[in-house]
């Protein structure tokens, strides 16, 4: 419970924090910040570089963008223990409700169950630019590691693992292109800023990641995974295809850049 415990007091400390949108954020001013206006009326929005919706009720949309395509037979792939909460339902609801035939596939071999979810997947997600991307290849290339908490009996490196092994390196190799935001996401984590150089910011961002992280007991870097050093070149490979996610790094990478990464990856602790 340890694990959850800190992430549970991480999302309070952000509720917390000060509005750091465009028109109240002085983050860089060092003035205090203007307060936010809270609205009492919930939004949706869509971002169309990702082709992602979010907000409350949106997954009731399905049915009706589904008609807007064209479509009038689909496929609906899950896992079985998926296939039985609120959200797939809502989703065959909605095409049923917009005359769409459907025909559900649930043994897909992905998702965690319910039960792993408030432990395991807390712990992996959150962590999140460059190395997205490079998680792909990861939990693609998997050999023979299984998953602590999900209740598989097959091989699996959950997306959110594959993305979190790779943040202290990711983040340090970012910093330079604007370090001031990089301290104030180690202040966020709990780490003391007060006395740190702009210069310093990747690492200290980087060691309060693998502080975090050891703290959550994530694995030990890729090598935990099974992966070694004669794996690289198949996973930078397998990183530069996923240029939809990667360019939106604040820092441009080259394929050398990527292969320090992995290897920078292999160990955290």
């Amino acid at each position: 419970m340890a694990g959850r415990d800190r992430i549970v007091t991480l999302l309070r400390q952000l509720e917390r924090a000060a509005c750091r949108c465009p028109a109240h954020s002085s983050f860089h001013k060092g003035a205090a910040a203007a307060p936010c206006t809270v609205r009492k009326t919930d939004y949706a929005f869509e971002m169309a570089s990702s082709n992602i919706r979010f907000g409350p009720g949106v997954t009731r949309e399905i049915g009706m963008d589904v008609v807007a395509l064209g479509a009038r037979r689909v496929c609906v792939m899950t896992d079985p223990v998926l296939a039985t909460l609120k959200p797939v339902q809502s989703v065959l609801e909605s095409l049923s409700e917009n005359g769409i035939t459907f025909k559900v596939y649930d043994r897909v071999r992905v998702e965690p169950t319910d039960t792993s979810m408030p432990s395991r997947v807390t712990a992996n997600s959150g962590f999140d630019v460059l190395c997205h991307g490079m998680s792909y290849p990861i939990s693609g290339n998997v050999k023979t590691h299984q998953a602590q908490g999900y209740g598989l009996e097959h091989p699996l490196v959950p997306h959110g693992l594959s993305v979190v092994l790779t943040s202290p390196a990711v983040f340090n190799f970012t910093s330079t292109m604007c370090p001031e935001r990089h301290l104030e996401a180690a202040q966020i984590l709990g780490a003391d800023i007060s006395s740190v150089k702009l210069s310093d910011s990747g690492r200290v961002l980087s060691e309060t990641l693998r502080s975090f992280l050891f703290e959550l007991q994530v694995e030990d870097g890729l090598q935990a995974l099974g992966f070694t050093s004669e794996d690289v070149p198949a996973l930078v490979q397998g990183t530069i295809p996923q240029e939809r996610v990667t360019k939106l790094s604040p820092r441009s990478h080259t394929h050398d850049d990527l292969e320090e990464l992995f290897h920078q990856s292999m160990r955290l602790y």
